[in-house]
């Protein structure tokens, strides 16, 4: 394949997967779906846990955060998957959150990265 081929093929792939990607995890989309486990307001259980937001508000295509007595909304893309729920917050897709579903009206969110590995437990309201 030379490549000007070559270029447009992978171009058009971009394109593809992107697309893709996002219109299947819009905001939208995922909210208006009853699969969506997150929507609705979650309380921090595990109280010892400074890092965590001490409440989460999941609403159709956004995300309010309440964190150190500061509250925070942001725009929300939602990616449903079998017992874990992927967000990204203000479209960013390169840095999400994940939000497994750990029990009935019990989510907790993992923080995963190459310093640390930790979640935060949340009970529904």
């Amino acid at each position: 394949m030379n490549q000007r081929r070559y270029v447009k093929f992978l171009t058009a792939g971009a394109i593809i997967l992107a697309s893709t990607f996002v219109g299947c995890s819009s905001g939208n989309a995922a909210a208006s779906s009853p699969d969506n486990p997150l929507i609705g307001s979650w309380t921090l259980a595990d109280t010892d846990k400074d890092y965590c937001a001490t409440h989460e508000e999941f609403k159709k295509g956004s995300v309010i955060e309440v964190k150190s007595g500061k509250t925070t909304a942001y725009t929300a893309i939602y990616l449903i998957k079998p017992n874990y729920v992927d967000v990204a917050m203000n479209g960013d897709m390169l840095h999400y959150g994940q939000w497994d579903e750990t029990a009935p009206n019990e989510i907790t969110f993992r923080i995963n990265s190459l310093y640390v590995a930790a979640s935060c437990k949340y009970h529904r309201d």
